[in-house]
């Protein structure tokens, strides 16, 4: 999980894009974006009520992984949440530039942004 955490640091504008779009969408419970490492490394949404289900059925031990979705500022951080085998990693942190400022830095396409990211993410984070 170091590795990802890495990579997330050195693309911090294009996931704080990412996450702010996601964070702007209309949705009834909150949402955090995770990368979730297998089969391959791809991009997925992780709304809260799934992961209290998660929690539920593994005793509990991911109340502090809801609490920081429950603290977590998108207009002045990044949440991103690792989900490997057999275990789960929050990465949060305040980017070089507010989130809402990333999209526009990066040329304001959030779909090119994605596209650009993912295949990067595979090279990187493959096992």
């Amino acid at each position: 999980m170091l590795v990802l955490d890495m990579f997330v640091r050195a693309h911090q504008r294009e996931f704080a894009a990412l996450t702010w779009a996601l964070a702007c969408e209309p949705a009834d419970t909150p949402t955090a974006l995770g990368i979730d490492l297998h089969p391959t490394p791809h991009l997925v949404t992780c709304p809260k009520p799934a992961l209290e289900a998660l929690d539920r059925k593994v005793g509990g031990y991911l109340r502090e992984m809801l609490g920081i979705i429950d603290g977590y500022q998108p207009e002045r951080e990044i949440l991103l949440i690792g989900i490997g085998d057999s275990q789960i990693k929050a990465i949060m942190f305040e980017p070089d530039l507010p989130p809402p400022e990333c999209l526009p830095q990066l040329g304001g396409d959030l779909a090119a942004v994605r596209a650009a990211l993912e295949p990067e993410l595979l090279a990187i984070l493959a096992d």
